[in-house]
């Protein structure tokens, strides 16, 4: 089961996928002489959500790790920046103590391992919910030298059917 307020879906197939995964927007960032830190202004619940239904209990590790940061009107033009995401709240509506673990990530250009199932868990839909009232999904050590524009960079996530 989706959570709706996890977007967007991403309408994949299969018995072990990324059924949903957000997208953060952190508004905008006035430029400056010291580096800066920004919170993500979007309005919907940040996370992503995992399936399991091969009934394998193999378990997954489920990756993530960002591109460049690129103007999105000159794509000479970067940004340096990185985004941490706080270690998230894990629950699959029914027992959220079956072993499942996320973690805290900062993303770079190397994948890293965002949410765990051991094996012999894992089974069904997990939510990995990024924020709370104290953690937030932040851009961070934006460089001092940065253009002024529009910056976008993708996000990559990865699936992996055994557990890391």
């Amino acid at each position: 089961m989706i959570d709706p307020n996890v977007k967007p879906a991403t309408n994949s197939s299969g018995s072990l996928t990324i059924d949903a995964v957000s997208s953060f927007n952190f508004g905008s960032i006035k430029v400056g002489v010291t580096s800066k830190t920004a919170e993500t202004t979007n309005n919907e619940k940040l996370g992503v959500q995992v399936r399991d239904v091969r009934g394998t209990g193999a378990g997954w590790a489920l990756n993530v790790k960002i591109g460049t940061f690129t103007n999105t009107t000159d794509a000479t033009k970067t940004l340096l920046a990185s985004v941490s995401i706080p270690k998230g709240t894990v629950s699959n509506g029914v027992d959220s103590t079956q072993g499942v673990v996320a973690k805290a990530v900062v993303l770079n250009q190397y994948y890293a391992n965002i949410m765990n199932a051991p094996k012999d868990t894992g089974l069904g839909s997990w939510l990995d919910a990024f924020e709370s009232t104290s953690n937030k999904v932040t851009l961070q050590n934006i460089a001092q030298n940065a253009y002024a524009g529009s910056y976008t960079a993708t996000m990559n996530w990865q699936l992996v059917d055994a557990p890391s």
